[in-house]
């Protein structure tokens, strides 16, 4: 790895947050078609969990006949209006994402157009260019993964509070004695193990998908050389192939 060093997430938070904003100055409904059909398919599904909370809750307490079927009809009607929404805000966000790898190709187009004439004939510079393409080529970075990571990022963290919004009130209620064997579960300590142990799993897989991740990082130098000599090696094969093709034939 020749000493090479991750970004920092501060230097990587920057980063990401100047593509973000490349690409909200030259599309912005691109970016919020993204964010809002992220948003509504991260939140829509505990409207669904709340409704049937309120029906099975209905079922097993008061058994109201009218109030049972209106809220059937409202579950219904929430399902196919959810449903109706989603459709329209993903066709929106195809729509406006379409053609995105030109639209990536626009942004690399004028920063070159942007330089000095010394600059854009720089070798530096056209090496760094180089092992961009490569990097998309090879890894899939690059500023269309920015996209990518921003929707996930959204989602998450939605998913997240709104685990905890739901996951919190259970800490506050507590089992009844008459269950006999479960009264532990009323100690504080049974609370504070179950909250380390959600800690562990929800920062455990991200860390570790970070670091899976990060080897892609870590070696794009190696990953770079590898590449070139495929393609030096494919280049040649495929002189020597012709070169004895036109021997076998005769021609030259």
């Amino acid at each position: 790895m020749n000493g090479k060093k991750l970004k920092t997430w501060r230097e990587t938070f920057s980063l990401n947050s100047r593509a973000l904003r490349m690409f909200y100055r030259h599309d912005p409904r691109m970016i919020l078609s993204r964010i809002i059909h992220t948003v509504w398919t991260a939140l829509t599904p505990y409207a669904g969990i709340y409704l049937m909370a309120l029906l099975i809750d209905e079922i097993s307490q008061n058994r109201d006949e009218a109030r049972i079927k209106m809220l059937v009809w409202v579950i219904l009607g929430a399902g196919a209006g959810i449903g109706l929404v989603t459709a329209f805000l993903n066709k929106w966000k195809m729509t406006q994402e379409a053609g995105l790898w030109y639209k990536v190709e626009m942004l690399y187009g004028e920063k070159l157009l942007d330089m000095d004439y010394g600059n854009l004939d720089n070798t530096e510079n056209m090496d760094l260019l180089s092992k961009i393409r490569q990097n998309e080529n090879g890894g899939g970075w690059g500023l269309r993964r920015v996209i990518e990571n921003c929707d996930a990022l959204v989602s998450s963290l939605l998913t997240l509070v709104g685990g905890v919004v739901m996951t919190i009130p259970l800490f506050y209620g507590t089992v009844f004695k008459e269950t006999g064997s479960y009264g532990w579960l009323n100690h504080p300590l049974t609370a504070l193990i179950i909250i380390i142990l959600m800690l562990i799993i929800t920062c455990g897989a991200p860390a570790l998908s970070n670091k899976a991740g990060s080897y892609w990082a870590l070696y794009a130098d190696r990953h770079t050389m590898g590449n070139r000599l495929f393609v030096f090696l494919d280049f040649w094969d495929t002189k020597m192939r012709s070169l004895r093709m036109c021997a076998f034939t005769g021609r030259t």
